[in-house]
């Protein structure tokens, strides 16, 4: 895996190229969102199905979630609302590459996450995913191989829920967020089944 550490720390220049979008700001100290991580490799074609990250409704059980790990009153926790997250989408072969910036006057905190599927999840071209953090964003990393013509597609099928926090407010819920770059996680195949459902900083 240490190719996918080098690989999250150098697309962090997808952050410095691509700034937050100004918008108006939230009541909440902390704000939810999901995004799904769905990349599709075709088998022996030039064609690739890309899902380059959904933003999803917040569900009530994530701000339940969010409530536990932040030990925070219903009221400071929020969606995204009027407020809008900004993603970068790179396709290279079998790689792709997604940074996922948090909203203006919010910094990245912590992430859950659900891998519904991956697929090869064995063998020596088995998928890879990666994500890393950094309060700028989250950064993440896959390779679905192009696989032969009977052996069908590959993907991974990730969704990342995250919580953002208020960029005056961090201080207040330091020991709870990342504080610098940190890779989350790091897995190939059926090696990804866990962390998963854990608040990860």
């Amino acid at each position: 895996m240490r190719k996918v550490a080098t690989i999250l720390t150098a697309i962090s220049f997808i952050f410095a190229a691509n700034s937050s979008p100004s918008i108006a700001q939230s009541t909440s100290d902390i704000i939810l969102f999901q995004k799904r991580i769905n990349p599709v490799q075709s088998p022996a074609t030039i064609f690739d199905e890309v899902g380059d990250g959904i933003a999803n409704p917040v569900s009530g059980p994530l701000v339940l979630f969010a409530m536990v790990y932040f030990g925070a009153p219903l009221w400071v926790v929020g969606g995204l609302g009027g407020l809008g997250s900004q993603s970068t989408f790179l396709r290279k072969g079998e790689e792709s590459y997604q940074s996922i910036h948090m909203p203006s006057g919010y910094v990245f905190c912590a992430a859950r996450f659900n891998l519904t599927s991956i697929v090869p999840r064995s063998g020596k071209r088995a998928s890879v995913v990666g994500v890393g953090g950094e309060p700028g964003g989250a950064s993440v990393y896959t390779w679905t191989p192009r696989r032969k013509s009977h052996e069908g597609r590959s993907w991974v099928d990730l969704k990342i829920d995250i919580a953002a926090v208020k960029s005056d407010h961090f201080e207040q819920y330091r020991d709870k967020c990342n504080t610098g770059y940190k890779r989350l996680i790091s897995c190939k195949g059926d090696k990804c089944d866990a962390p998963q459902g854990q608040w990860l900083k």
